[in-house]
């Protein structure tokens, strides 16, 4: 397969899934559009291999696509996927460890369902989200120390705001993805969440999830001023969309145990509104 015709592969992936924020928008400068398809390709890929399939097979088959990735990035033949991906990570060059990381989060799902604390948690972050933004800076040429801990608060905020948004998808994954400290703290057990329990200390829990994203993504959101102009409107917008999703949230009340609240048309509207502010 030509290169051409691994990036474009990549391209329909990303185009066929749908997700609350924009990938490859028109903001994304036309030269980066290709690389981010490439990153988004590789990341859902690796989160369907996690998430789909016979579950005793999962974590063969995230160790085989481990496999395929250490060969790809060492200049062995591979699918459309590994074969972009490689041939961005080496124009920008991406560390390489940063698409490892991502695999040990999915291979943690795998074996943990449950995170004591809220420390554990964000140690849960670290790899499953925090390395797509840095794979950004570095297709941005924006790689700074600063940035990249910024990017770390923006991705942070928007994993928990996922963790708020899916509390319905995950319960039947049998995952807990709130700490257990926070259940207790707000006397709500693991027995309630199971049965859908809607009552005010349920409430009292997803305020306390919601403002933890809140308070990360608003301190990231200082990233968009460092990069890029488009680049960086991209940014402000993917903060802006994470905000919102927790307001439906918060307006959903204990209705997000059974539906899961997701961005509409208007949503979007407003975001744009907002950016121009």
């Amino acid at each position: 397969m030509s290169l051409s015709a691994a990036y474009d592969c990549c391209r329909q992936i990303a185009r066929r899934h749908y997700e609350n924020f924009p990938v490859g928008s028109l903001l994304v400068p036309r030269r980066l559009r290709p690389h981010f398809y490439a990153l988004y390709a590789y990341c859902r890929v690796s989160d369907d291999l996690g998430d789909e399939g016979d579950e005793a097979g999962r974590a063969r088959a995230l160790e085989a696509w481990e496999e395929e990735l250490r060969g790809a990035l060492s200049g062995r033949a591979a699918g459309p996927v590994l074969t972009a991906l490689a041939d961005t990570a080496s124009r920008f060059d991406i560390p390489h460890q940063l698409f490892f990381d991502l695999l040990r989060a999915f291979k943690q799902d795998q074996e943990k369902r449950r995170y004591r604390s809220e420390q554990e948690l964000l140690g849960y972050c670290r790899y499953s989200a925090n390395p797509v933004g840095r794979m950004v800076l570095y297709l941005a040429g924006a790689a700074t120390d600063r940035n990249l801990q910024l990017s770390d608060c923006v991705c942070t905020g928007l994993q928990l705001a996922n963790f708020c948004q899916d509390v319905s998808v995950d319960l039947t994954k049998g995952r807990v993805y709130f700490p257990l400290d926070d259940l207790l703290e707000c006397s709500y057990s693991e027995v309630d969440l199971a049965a859908g329990v809607q009552n005010d200390a349920f409430a009292r829990l997803m305020r306390l999830q919601c403002a933890r994203a809140r308070s990360f993504l608003l301190r990231g959101m200082p990233l968009a001023r460092s990069l890029p102009f488009r680049l960086g409107l991209e940014i402000r917008l993917i903060c802006l969309g994470g905000l919102r999703i927790l307001e439906k949230v918060e307006a959903s009340g204990p209705l997000v145990l059974a539906h899961r609240p997701a961005l509409a048309p208007l949503d979007f509207a407003g975001m744009l509104v907002r950016l121009a502010w």
